[in-house]
């Protein structure tokens, strides 16, 4: 066990991650876009978006042989276990960042900021914290705040 990085493993433990506790994701949101909740069976998903040169350096990733991926669209590419399905990882090409399903680190502190792809959410979550159409500007979206 590394205790200068939190772990997380896919349902099967053959995929486990490792981030440095001193990597701070930028972006730590709830997102309700149909890729995300579809490809995670889920009504909302957190996640974190880590710099896109983090991968490899402060984010580890053991048992790649057992990664598959998915192309979603031009801009996102998803990497998952082969063996047990779970959600692992994905590459945010346009904002050239690499994202990481907040429950896959169960001890990393999720302390999610905003919502994106408000606009085709499931449920309704009242919170306080900014919803966006799609995101903000800087990540590629509209810019388009929505209503709580």
């Amino acid at each position: 066990m590394d205790d200068n990085a939190y772990t997380g493993t896919c349902a099967c433990g053959r995929v486990t991650i490792h981030v440095d506790k001193d990597c701070i994701p930028p972006l730590s949101v709830w997102c309700h876009c149909n890729d995300c909740t579809r490809h995670n069976m889920a009504p909302v998903v957190g996640a974190m978006g880590f710099a896109a040169t983090d991968l490899n350096t402060k984010i580890r990733v053991e048992g790649k042989e057992h990664l598959k991926q998915y192309q979603t669209t031009e801009r996102i590419t998803r990497h998952f276990c082969s063996n047990c399905g779970s959600p692992c990882y994905m590459d945010l090409h346009a904002a050239k960042m690499t994202a990481i399903y907040s429950r896959f680190l169960d001890s990393f502190p999720f302390k999610p900021t905003s919502h994106f792809h408000y606009s085709s959410k499931r449920i309704s979550i009242k919170d306080g914290l900014p919803k966006w159409k799609d995101g903000p500007s800087e990540y590629g979206g509209s810019g388009i705040a929505l209503e709580e």
